[in-house]
């Protein structure tokens, strides 16, 4: 999933540029701040006037259109983007794997953490 994500940015010059474009201006203090924000506040963390998750989703996308173009293909015909939906979901929701089972954890595991090892498969 992170490599097609990856893939579809930086094989493709198209969306390698609207990758650029979307934080070209951030200052490294801007970039620094998110990076500190993130462990912290997940997609919610702030940059400028938006989140990392409106961030995310514009990447997801300029990866999907990447991906897109490469139109490397399966042998069911489908092209790289079937491995873009976990990262899509989560930069849609906005809510990250850990955030989910921190969820689970306060909530119906009642803080019991035996409970990840028989309700979570990894």
């Amino acid at each position: 999933m992170p490599s097609a994500f990856w893939a579809g940015l930086l094989y493709d010059q198209t969306a390698l540029d609207g990758a650029w474009e979307l934080v070209k201006s951030w200052t490294a203090a801007e970039r620094q701040a998110l990076r500190c924000a993130v462990p912290m506040l997940g997609l919610k963390a702030p940059i400028r006037n938006t989140t990392a998750q409106k961030v995310a989703r514009d990447m997801v996308a300029l990866a999907r259109a990447g991906l897109s173009r490469r139109s490397n293909l399966n042998s069911s015909g489908d092209n790289e983007t079937i491995f873009l939906s976990e990262l899509e979901a989560i930069a849609e929701s906005g809510v990250n794997p850990a955030e989910r089972l921190l969820a689970l954890y306060h909530g119906d595991w009642k803080r019991d953490l035996r409970r990840a090892f028989v309700d979570v498969r990894f």
